[in-house]
């Protein structure tokens, strides 16, 4: 399923968003979300000024390191 304009519209507490550029119409579907961490390349990235916390890198390396945190 994609989320935005002509997908679903999420509302999550937290959303932590992958390489994800946030296209408006992306933005319009996770518009009710409480916490959006934007993990992102690229810092001109739509997506960046709308997130309430931005992570400037690899989101491969971003993930690979979240999930060896959370299994620690």
């Amino acid at each position: 399923q994609l989320v935005g304009a002509t997908g679903l519209t999420i509302a999550p507490r937290l959303c932590i968003t992958l390489g994800v550029e946030g296209d408006t119409g992306f933005l319009m579907g996770i518009a009710g979300t409480g916490f959006l961490v934007a993990v992102q390349a690229d810092p001109t990235a739509p997506i960046i000024p709308v997130a309430d916390y931005n992570v400037i890198g690899d989101p491969g390396e971003f993930a690979r390191a979240f999930v060896s945190e959370l299994r620690n």
